[in-house]
């Protein structure tokens, strides 16, 4: 399953270093190993493509019973800029 979704630079540059390797979003889709994500800028300029590695709800972990979040651990694939990026985000999103 693919899906797109923003990120600011701040956390996208760590994601395409290598130096940040997870991913912590609102459990709103069904997020699950081998998953696809296109992370990108709100101005669409750069962007990186990672695979879903690990999906941990944070539910499950003691102390956050009932947080609405999952902990994707993530493995950087492509990093994209300029018409790359919107050429991925008009393959649409899958999840």
């Amino acid at each position: 399953m693919r899906h797109n979704l923003k990120i600011e630079r701040r956390w996208l540059t760590p994601v395409a270093d290598g130096r940040k390797k997870a991913e912590i979003r609102r459990a709103d889709r069904d997020f699950s190993e081998g998953d696809e994500l296109l992370l990108y800028t709100p101005d669409k300029s750069s962007g990186e493509i990672v695979v879903v590695t690990h999906v941990l709800p944070l539910a499950e972990v003691p102390g956050c019973e009932g947080a609405p979040f999952v902990s994707l651990s993530i493995e950087p694939r492509r990093r994209l800029f300029g018409d790359a990026v919107l050429e991925e985000l008009d393959r649409g999103s899958f999840g």
